[in-house]
């Protein structure tokens, strides 16, 4: 597998003419090189999850291929929201390889990615927060020493 990460970088000399520079929550990011994954220097990152839409847009990173058009909003809000000391962000659109077969072998080991990040940022629909309410409502109500008779479902 390969670990790539958008790392928070200076403003880059050149604009934001390279590929792999781009503006976030008025912050520059650029794609790193991969990381080695027995290694301790890999820093604090945050995952990004989120649904992808029909909608394609050019990707930035990567222009030879497009992206959901929600990624651009997902990964500023990870760069706003994202715990201290997080200044490294893994998004899909970003972060996976291009090539075929180590595009395969990172999305193999999206587990272990997911599970090395120091958060996750997880990116919903408006449609969803009454859900997130429910629950949220749900769990407030509810403990290990006053157990549910019945889990809601509608929430899920």
């Amino acid at each position: 597998m390969e670990l790539r990460l958008m790392l928070e970088t200076q403003v880059p000399t050149s604009g934001l003419t390279q590929p792999e520079a781009i503006a976030a929550d008025g912050r520059f990011w650029r794609l790193s090189e991969p990381f080695n994954i027995n290694s301790s220097a890999i820093p604090p990152y945050a995952c990004a999850s989120y649904v992808w839409e029909d909608e394609r847009l050019p990707n930035p990173v990567h222009p030879s291929i497009t992206m959901s058009g929600h990624t651009l909003s997902t990964f500023t809000a990870v760069a706003r929201h994202a715990p201290a000391p997080v200044h490294a962000i893994w998004i899909d659109a970003f972060c996976v390889p291009t090539q075929p077969r180590a595009r395969r072998s990172t999305l193999e080991s999206l587990g272990f990615i997911f599970s090395r990040a120091h958060a996750v940022v997880a990116v919903l629909a408006p449609a969803s927060m009454g859900a997130v309410r429910e629950m949220q409502t749900y769990v407030t109500q509810h403990s290990v020493m006053n157990p549910p008779t019945q889990v809601p479902e509608g929430p899920l």
